[in-house]
């Protein structure tokens, strides 16, 4: 799958507790993913999402794109891992000349996804403690070195990870008011209604007809989308369907910082419902 189509077509706002490793797969490597990567990103309290080799291509792909997408943040280790083949003027030098080491090539694709998707704060670099060069077109981003030893690494790697979960935290902090300073008195009223349960946006009868809806819903639906706040939830399978909106994690943190008072005396849908049938069933 091409990666805009997947970006555009399947991106979900909801993110996963996980932090995507993208790292190369050498032996070499496999102390550092066991015993540094992997513990650092669990003593943070999330998983470590790391795609392995599987047999058909494109799965993997799917799967890069997917933790990419949808995972709290991107941990990327682009430390050297091999020696620039021997060519031309190269075979001529003394076998004893150093040659340049580079990241590992699919490692550094992972990294051009992440920093073409994702927020600056939720991407992170390390490498090991190496004298090679940076490529060019990343030695302008901090990348951040941890030690040989794997027990010191941990702690280096788990750092870094609590640092960008407060950056993060304070980035969302901007959008929400942000987002919050852009809501209408209509979106306000829709909130009141029906947060924080999924609500029937629009519904066909049995002919296939779009019922009618109120211009100030499907307004306030809309820039609720826009914001991030809302999704839809389901699609229609069938000609007598409805589709259901729903709340997207940044909406529900938007929602709760909300002052009181703008959701102060609103009716719960759901409870509603309950006295409702209770009502029903005394009578």
């Amino acid at each position: 799958m091409f990666p805009r189509d997947f970006f555009v077509d399947y991106w979900n706002p909801s993110i996963r507790n996980e932090v995507f490793v993208a790292m190369p797969f050498a032996a070499q490597f496999t102390d550092t993913w066991e015993r540094a990567i992997k513990p650092a990103v669990e003593d943070c309290g999330l998983g470590a999402f790391r795609v392995d080799t599987k047999a058909v291509s494109d799965s993997i792909l799917v799967d890069i794109l997917d933790g990419i997408a949808h995972c709290r943040l991107i941990l990327c280790d682009v430390s050297p891992v091999s020696s620039v083949p021997a060519r031309s003027v190269l075979t001529r030098l003394s076998s004893s000349h150093h040659q340049p080491r580079y990241p590992n090539g699919n490692v550094m694709y992972e990294l051009g996804l992440a920093h073409a998707a994702r927020q600056a704060e939720e991407v992170i670099l390390v490498r090991n403690q190496t004298d090679d060069a940076l490529l060019f077109d990343v030695s302008g981003v901090r990348v951040h070195h941890y030690e040989d030893d794997p027990e010191e690494a941990r702690a280096t790697i788990a750092g870094l990870i609590r640092e960008a979960l407060r950056s993060v935290e304070q980035m969302r902090g901007l959008q929400i008011r942000k987002a919050q300073q852009a809501l209408t008195l209509t979106d306000l009223k829709l909130i009141r209604r029906w947060w924080p349960h999924p609500f029937t946006m629009w519904a066909k009868d049995p002919d296939g007809e779009l019922t009618h809806i109120p211009n100030e819903l499907n307004e306030a639906s809309a820039d609720l989308q826009r914001l991030g706040i809302l999704r839809v939830g389901s699609m229609p399978t069938n000609r007598a369907c409805a589709v259901n909106m729903v709340w997207t994690e940044f909406g529900n943190v938007l929602v709760r910082s909300l002052p009181a008072s703008l959701l102060a005396g609103r009716i719960d849908p759901a409870e509603k419902a309950r006295a409702n049938a209770a009502a029903a069933e005394a009578q």
